[in-house]
């Protein structure tokens, strides 16, 4: 008698899996969208309609009166490990890279001023500043650039920084 409980969460948890399952057979979808009034059944999106095409890419510079350092490219996390498909921490940097990219370039209407105090302009400004330290020089300036692998190995910068004051 105990054991009927276990038995019916787990015909249940079963059945739930096969219904999330079948959502993307296309003789179901439709079927399981439609009955399916309270959004139960997950809806996972691994692959955007479309996907990225573009590539981000950060270079950063210092200099002071009498030096320039040429730009160098900062690196976000280590490099991708064999497992990397399993399991990836480190894309959560790269992720939020291209968010920040993304923002910093999408940024309707905002002017030079409004866009040193976005918080875009300024975590990657912080980044930078935490990349190079004072080794080098007294400013700093940063800029990003982008590669559209389809069209193009080029890169093309898209936006380059005023220089800042190191800390």
């Amino acid at each position: 008698m105990s054991e009927i409980p276990g038995i019916l969460l787990g015909f249940v948890l079963a059945l739930y899996f096969i219904i999330s399952i079948m959502k993307y057979l296309p003789f179901a979808q439709k079927w399981i969208d439609r009955t399916d009034k309270l959004t139960l059944v997950p809806t996972w999106t691994f692959f955007a309609p479309e996907p990225n095409g573009t590539d981000f890419y950060l270079f950063f510079r210092v200099f002071s009166d009498d030096f320039q350092s040429p730009w160098r490219l900062a690196e976000f996390g280590k490099k991708r490990a064999w497992y990397s498909f399993i399991w990836n921490p480190n894309r959560r940097h790269r992720k939020a890279f291209f968010d920040l990219c993304q923002l910093i370039l999408t940024q309707p209407g905002e002017s030079g001023e409004e866009m040193l105090f976005g918080v875009p302009y300024l975590l990657i400004l912080n980044h930078v500043n935490n990349l190079c330290g004072r080794e080098l020089g007294e400013l700093v300036q940063f800029t990003i650039a982008r590669k559209v692998p389809s069209q193009s190995d080029k890169l093309s910068h898209v936006f380059i920084s005023n220089t800042h004051q190191l800390s």
